[in-house]
């Protein structure tokens, strides 16, 4: 072998030296699940075995979920991003943390795509890529998902396995979560992955989520299935009317023929609000909420931040979490419609629900209007025109809470004219209750 030959094969050790380096670097491990949803044995054990070389008893791990329209590539960049993220939040806790990212094929293939989604939206074609990546993302969930998950948990069985999912990636989590939850009925459901077997979670996050409203209030059962995830963070853009924070899951809303429930209050049964409130497992985050429906801003550093404390505020008694905690006094307060009432002064959205549900289940025996639409509709009027609630809905309102005056307080309404437009007050704060 002569001296050129030598110098060849040093730049090609170098090269390769160099990519194994630049990959091991990347705060991720990715494993990818192509067109036909499913995973080989091969390739899962693969992405064990690097997350293993990582952490070998990780105490938690991360799992990112994007949604309709990411190529490869762009995954690659976002989840570069947000695992640097994750790791930065979960390292002030001292805690073993490792990411593993999910990338599917959610790109449709005509560089067109946008322009087959409108003509099947407006009746001109039976060719919509989008619902085609609907129908993926379901079998995804239920076959290459649930095949990486299951061995995340056999892998790494003290882990704790958080899931931020985002977009469509949503409908990816809820079909790893509980595979035979009905979707729409035109579209099939695909193979699953040990069916049988139930997905043990720590934190779900849903971020802009590309799932109905009223998932749960059509499948009466699919609160028992999603009861494998210790808390559920929803974030939530307005909670009704034609007005909505994020342009995205609104052009949804016109293909889908329903609203996003990243855009309004879950509707649930009064059962299923018993279920995730009684046990602290329902957040609604409706800060931040982009209006080009990025991933990067949703999974800002600020609501990661929020994500991991929570995560390991659940498992490490040791650790406290405001916002938990807050949750909880509302669940361990006297059966006092007085005392309840008190936390509806909070600004944040999540300490109001859970009051409501508590003062409602108190009054009219269960939080039925708080799941059906009817209180979510009084929010809206309480934003846009305070005036009518006296004047109009208080005294028709089905609901017994609001007929009652108990909730929306006076000075609930006094603060939203003081805010509205042209007023002498301020600016309304975060509250949407």
């Amino acid at each position: 072998m002569n001296t050129r030959h030598l110098a060849i094969l040093s730049i090609l050790w170098v090269l390769a030296c160099s990519a194994a380096r630049a990959d091991d670097q990347l705060p991720f491990v990715g494993v990818w699940i192509d067109g036909t949803a499913a995973l080989s044995d091969a390739d899962v054990n693969a992405a064990m075995d690097a997350l293993a070389a990582r952490e070998s008893d990780p105490q938690q791990i991360v799992v990112l979920i994007h949604g309709f329209a990411t190529p490869r590539a762009d995954s690659t960049k976002q989840y570069t991003v947000m695992g640097q993220r994750a790791l930065d939040a979960f390292q002030k806790y001292q805690t073993r943390t490792v990411v593993l990212g999910i990338q599917w094929d959610s790109m449709p293939p005509a560089k067109n795509w946008l322009k087959q989604v409108i003509e099947a939206t407006i009746g001109l074609s039976d060719n919509n890529p989008y619902l085609q990546k609907v129908q993926l993302a379901r079998e995804v969930g239920r076959n290459g998902g649930r095949h990486v998950m299951s061995a995340v948990r056999k892998r790494f069985p003290n882990a704790n396995v958080n899931v931020f999912a985002h977009s469509l990636g949503t409908d990816v989590t809820a079909h790893i979560l509980a595979p035979n939850y009905a979707g729409d009925a035109t579209l099939p459901e695909g193979d699953i992955y040990a069916p049988g077997e139930w997905m043990s979670l720590n934190v779900v996050a849903f971020a802009g989520a590309d799932l109905d409203f009223n998932l749960l209030y059509r499948n009466k059962r699919a609160v028992q299935q999603l009861g494998h995830g210790k808390l559920f963070w929803l974030t939530q853009g307005e909670a009704a009317g034609l007005s909505v924070e994020d342009s995205v899951l609104f052009l949804r809303s016109i293909i889908r023929g329903r609203a996003a429930l990243g855009d309004r209050y879950p509707v649930m049964h009064s059962r299923q609000i018993d279920v995730l409130c009684g046990t602290r497992r329902l957040v609604l985050d409706p800060k931040d909420i982009p209006a080009d429906h990025d991933i990067l801003k949703y999974y800002s550093a600020a609501r990661i931040n929020n994500l991991a404390q929570a995560a390991v505020a659940i498992t490490n008694a040791a650790v406290r979490d405001p916002l938990l905690d807050e949750l909880s006094k509302v669940i361990e307060a006297p059966n006092d419609v007085k005392m309840l009432s008190e936390f509806f002064k909070s600004a944040v959205m999540s300490v109001q629900y859970y009051a409501f549900w508590r003062v409602e289940t108190i009054i009219c025996g269960r939080a039925v209007h708080l799941g059906d639409g009817t209180i979510a509709s009084v929010a809206v009027q309480l934003r846009d025109n305070p005036r009518a609630i006296n004047a109009e809905y208080r005294w028709r309102c089905p609901c017994e809470v609001v007929r009652r005056g108990i909730w929306p307080t006076g000075w609930m309404i006094q603060r939203n004219l003081d805010a509205l437009p042209g007023s002498a007050g301020g600016v309304p704060d975060e509250t949407r209750m």
